[in-house]
């Protein structure tokens, strides 16, 4: 046999022995065994001429790493692939109960009252809590209706409801405007 053919055979057991390297465990002992043939390989096809020679080494430096990758690509496909590798967590099991971004996205639909004028972030009331808000771009004056529309980076977002919703009690003093106290915030204190 020419040593051209031998060095096809050799070349492709190594390239089976690389594949092999993926699926058992040998600690190295296949990949070295691979790396061998494919060396092997190439020193014979240089002694049938230095084109062919060079051809082994260019089908050696593509061949190894797409043999490589190719079983690394169907690994996960097989019984000891499925085994080994876990599959990727649900959003629900990664989240607590607990979570905040749990509790946030479940308030999207509810309404609520802004506390202060949103350029385009603030604070909302729903359901008597506090909850930092961003309007959907438009701003929005202190207490208007709003509705919770979608969730974005731990804060609601919300737009003007289309509904009016009934107001804060105004017998809590904080719900109240502070002009409504009779007090002018921007007053001097007399010195005294």
């Amino acid at each position: 046999m020419e040593p051209w053919a031998w060095a096809i055979v050799i070349f492709s057991a190594g390239l089976a022995l690389a594949m092999l390297e993926v699926f058992l465990p040998s600690g190295g002992v296949l990949g070295f065994l691979s790396l061998a043939a494919v060396v092997v390989s190439i020193v014979l096809a240089f002694r049938h001429s230095p084109g062919t020679g060079f051809t082994f080494l260019g089908l050696a430096i593509v061949g190894l790493p797409a043999a490589f990758s190719t079983a690394l690509h169907f690994f996960p496909r097989t019984r000891m692939g499925q085994r080994m590798i876990l599959g990727a967590p649900s959003d629900d099991e990664v989240i607590s109960d607990e979570d905040p971004r749990k509790v946030l996205r479940g308030m999207v639909g509810k309404h609520g009252v802004t506390l202060s004028v949103m350029l385009p972030s603030g604070r909302v009331r729903i359901d008597d809590r506090l909850y930092d808000a961003m309007s959907e771009g438009l701003p929005i004056e202190a207490n208007e209706p709003v509705t919770v529309i979608d969730v974005r980076g731990g804060s609601l977002v919300v737009r003007v409801a289309s509904h009016e919703l009934p107001r804060a009690n105004p017998a809590d003093p904080l719900a109240r405007p502070i002009e409504s106290w009779g007090i002018d915030p921007f007053e001097d204190a007399p010195a005294g």
